[in-house]
């Protein structure tokens, strides 16, 4: 025989709201967190060129995680960032006046 288990107090409601919105976050991608190296960024980004990287780490633009001597990267971070760029390229700026 099953039993369901109906909330008496605040308390056991915030339970189910926290347990719901740790579910939602478990459906979240992982592979938006999956580790790139170097080689799979360039080629993600169509660049050739380590400069790249290179340049946008010394500008913070995107920082890689050091493992012994490889540098990776965060698929989500790479994400982000090309979201943002077509946004930049998207947007127009009118100059009022």
């Amino acid at each position: 025989m099953n039993f369901i288990a109906i909330p008496q107090t605040e308390f056991d409601l915030l339970k189910l709201d926290i347990q719901q919105i740790k579910d939602s976050l478990s459906m979240h991608s992982p592979a938006a967190d999956d580790l790139i190296s170097e080689a799979e960024l360039l080629e993600k980004l169509g660049s050739p060129n380590k400069s790249t990287t290179w340049r946008w780490e010394k500008k913070g633009v995107l920082l890689p995680i050091k493992i012994g001597a490889n540098k990776m990267y965060r698929l989500s971070d790479l994400i982000a960032l090309q979201s943002n760029a077509k946004l930049k390229r998207t947007y127009k700026y009118k100059s009022h006046g």
